[in-house]
């Protein structure tokens, strides 16, 4: 389980670490966003909130996909985007 205060902050330290991910492909950013979507896409699924679930494995795999030197272009910032307006509030 994941500590309280790690939860309460998800999306407000996910979106750097994966905006500087995408931009950068820096390997800490790319794992520390990693790290936070998951636990933001199982709090979703708990929260059977399933938009902000679904754009949150996306933009876990576009991560990845960076960290593969195949990044997704403009389309993983339509996600990341996608990701702060489906999970507001969670």
């Amino acid at each position: 389980m994941q500590p309280t205060a790690v939860l309460a902050g998800l999306t407000t330290n996910l979106l750097p670490s994966a905006q500087d991910c995408l931009q950068t492909a820096r390997e800490a950013s790319c794992h520390q966003a990693l790290v936070l979507a998951e636990s933001l896409q199982r709090k979703a699924a708990r929260a059977e909130r399933n938009s902000c679930q679904s754009m949150t494995l996306g933009l876990q795999a576009d991560v990845l996909m960076v960290q593969l030197k195949n990044g997704r272009g403009d389309n993983a910032f339509d996600t990341l985007r996608d990701v702060q307006r489906h999970c507001q509030g969670l």
